[in-house]
């Protein structure tokens, strides 16, 4: 839809938007705790002055927290969005007994007017939704009602005490999975949150630092990018589990982070080395410190580590631990089961390659029983879905290029002014993201494939007509366990073939390097014996002519 350069320059705002001055975040947070001006350490042992990131609506600070008495009690209205469950918020209340005394945290703090400049901005494109609707050629987009949509969702982010909300949600739905994790709230209001502190780094730098290093290289005749030199350990984490997460999200709970970019997943991991000769092991952990020491109550031990580039022989000769964590959770998609529905069928159609079954489903994206458009409108849109279909997408294990079959479905919906809902946008545009991952760490993972054992289970449980029914429903649930297991044996054989070539490569690279070297000895030896020659010839020289060469020598 827009530029590469401004894409690439826009997603600097991810994590590096204009942060607010050290006064505001203070002032907020003395008001939020209920305290006295100037008095913030006796609630922290420590607070950085500095942001790590800042957002479009809040700026986030690392600091550590002094646990005095059971709980932390919260002025805001999270009960009225609380779990049943474990570690559930209740009437803004976050049991901690079981916390040590310190523990590092991580504050984010709104930035100041954020909610009057969002009620502004969409005041004022509110009324030029409402002239467009108005105009012939762009009625049919229903601009004011997708801009009605998006100013509730924009609300809800900028009051911090909903995102608290979201974040006890998927911390519930994903109490059992052991690489996967979310910040837990400690303390929440409408403009603060203390959550716990995620260790790690921001998949996004990960991918730009291994680029770096890739360039960097001395490689001859190659240009060596991200997926060439990161660990395939590392590319394995990131891919498989974001994968996994959007599943889950999208086939079991209905229940989607609506802002699933790579500056939002926080990566952490560690190899451990053995040595031989000492018998103990060494770790080397990738992860993140403050970026400044300046600080009200100052510590000095974080460090900086760098990334680490492993060949694969020494892969082979450690230990991998890691885990990814998915951080601001203030935009969520809650799915209908038609929504789901819905789009699943469309994600079953693309691993099918059935071109009219994929137009079919989109169809209904509108979410109303009857499409904006007239007969003649289905079949020709029908006709240049198969037709993209026919092209680009034969189905599973055809080598399908998930995210430009995607690309290609959007486009044909913005062609044929095919009305879509917010959230059959938020699923595709997550689904692109997550593909646009997986191809820089790992190009020739192929995303559809990876989720056949799940998709394809689905549609045979419940069936081409995509309606629930109690009984497969939970016949379906029941299998989840079992149908992620044959997704992570068929990742592992994946990655243990990525493994095997580029243990071919180095080999190959070794070969040619031998093959140097004996260059390199044979010219050596060529030229000793040429040297040789020329002494042999200089030997058979008369008396008279050395004892000339020999005056004039000296």
């Amino acid at each position: 839809m827009f530029p590469e350069e401004l894409c690439k320059e826009l997603s600097n705002l991810h994590a590096d938007a204009p942060s607010h001055s050290w006064s505001h975040t203070k002032r907020t947070m003395e008001e939020a705790l209920k305290i006295s001006p100037n008095s913030l350490l006796s609630v922290f042992e420590s607070f950085d002055k500095i942001p790590i990131a800042s957002g479009s609506i809040a700026q986030v600070h690392r600091a550590v927290l002094k646990i005095k008495g059971d709980r932390l009690r919260s002025r805001s209205s999270v009960d009225a969005y609380s779990v049943k469950g474990k570690g559930a918020m209740k009437n803004g209340v976050k049991d901690i007994r079981n916390q040590p005394r310190l523990i590092t945290v991580a504050v984010k703090v709104r930035h100041p007017k954020v909610s009057e400049l969002i009620n502004s901005d969409f005041r004022l494109m509110s009324m030029i939704a409402n002239i467009c609707d108005l105009i012939p050629g762009l009625s049919w987009l229903k601009l004011g009602s997708s801009v009605e949509q998006f100013s509730h969702t924009m609300a809800a982010q900028a009051d911090l005490s909903v995102e608290a909300n979201h974040l006890e949600i998927l911390n519930y739905n994903f109490r059992r999975w052991k690489n996967v994790g979310f910040p837990c709230p400690i303390f929440s209001t409408p403009s603060v949150i203390i959550e716990t502190f995620m260790n790690g780094k921001i998949a996004s730098k990960i991918m730009n630092e291994y680029d770096t290093i890739g360039a960097a290289s001395n490689q001859p005749n190659s240009h060596l990018v991200c997926s060439d030199v990161i660990p395939l350990d590392v590319s394995k984490l990131m891919v498989t589990n974001g994968v996994a997460l959007y599943l889950q999200m999208l086939l079991v709970d209905n229940f989607m982070h609506a802002d699933f970019h790579p500056g939002n997943i926080m990566v952490n991991y560690a190899f451990s080395f053995r040595n031989q000769t000492k018998n103990r092991e060494q770790s080397t952990q990738v992860d993140e410190a403050s970026p400044d020491e300046r600080s009200i109550h100052p510590k000095n031990d974080s460090k900086v580590l760098q990334p680490i580039t492993l060949d694969s022989t020494l892969l082979s000769q450690c230990g991998f631990d890691g885990s990814v964590y998915l951080v601001d959770a203030g935009m969520v998609a809650e799915l209908d089961e038609d929504e789901s529905n819905n789009f699943i069928g469309l994600l079953a159609a693309l691993g099918e390659g059935d071109g009219r079954l994929a137009a079919s489903v989109v169809l209904r994206f509108n979410g109303m029983k009857e499409s904006n458009l007239s007969y003649s409108e289905k079949e020709a849109f029908s006709k240049d879905m198969e037709k993209l279909f026919k092209d680009k997408c034969k189905g599973y294990r055809n080598n399908v290029d998930f995210g430009d079959v995607l690309t290609g479905v959007l486009t044909l919906i913005r062609i044929h002014r095919v009305q879509i809902t917010a959230n059959y946008a938020t699923l595709a545009v997550n689904a692109l993201c997550l593909e646009g991952l997986a191809r820089r760490v790992a190009p020739e993972y192929n995303v559809l494939d990876a989720s056949e054992p799940l998709l394809r289970s689905y549609h045979r449980f419940i069936g081409k007509n995509m309606k629930k029914s109690k009984i497969r429903q939970a016949l379906f649930r029941a299998s989840i366990p079992f149908l992620f297991l044959k997704k992570q044996v068929s990742d592992n054989k994946f990655f243990l073939d990525q493994l095997k070539r580029r243990r071919t490569n180095m080999v190959k690279v070794n070969k040619i390097n031998w093959i140097g070297l004996i260059s390199c000895s044979v010219c050596t030896v060529g030229a000793y014996i040429l040297s040789s020659g020329k002494v042999s010839i200089y030997t058979s020289k008369t008396n008279a002519e050395r004892k000339t060469f020999k005056r004039s020598d000296r």
